[in-house]
């Protein structure tokens, strides 16, 4: 009888063993899928900031080609309300390209919290 008793330990300390060898596996995968989910969310926080820089660049030139176009004989004003045009296209897009960094420095950064949500 002592020695199934002893039997049965092994066998449990065994399954202890192996649960806890895949425990630490999965908590490792989640901690590299962690670490590339914060990486992302870096990087698209980076975009966003970039975005964010061409907008106000845009915007400059956008102004600085209205008051030039103001400030021009008619023949010159026409050019410069077509650059002023231009400006404000880049102006738009570079708008849309912010949101759409700043949507998935969001998605990125919900991404890290419920991985870091799963791993606690």
């Amino acid at each position: 009888k002592t020695r199934a008793a002893a039997v049965q330990a092994q066998t449990y300390e065994a399954q202890a063993q192996e649960s806890a060898r895949i425990a630490a596996s999965r908590t490792q995968t989640l901690e590299a899928e962690i670490q590339e989910a914060k990486r992302a969310q870096a990087k698209a926080q980076e975009e966003a900031a970039q975005a964010k820089r061409l907008v106000e660049e845009a915007k400059i030139a956008e102004l600085k080609a209205v008051e030039e176009a103001r400030s021009a004989t008619a023949e010159k004003a026409a050019g410069l309300f077509a650059e002023a045009a231009s400006a404000q296209e880049r102006v738009r897009l570079a708008l849309e390209a912010q949101a759409k960094a700043a949507r998935e420095a969001a998605a990125a950064q919900r991404a890290a919290e419920e991985l870091q949500a799963k791993a606690t």
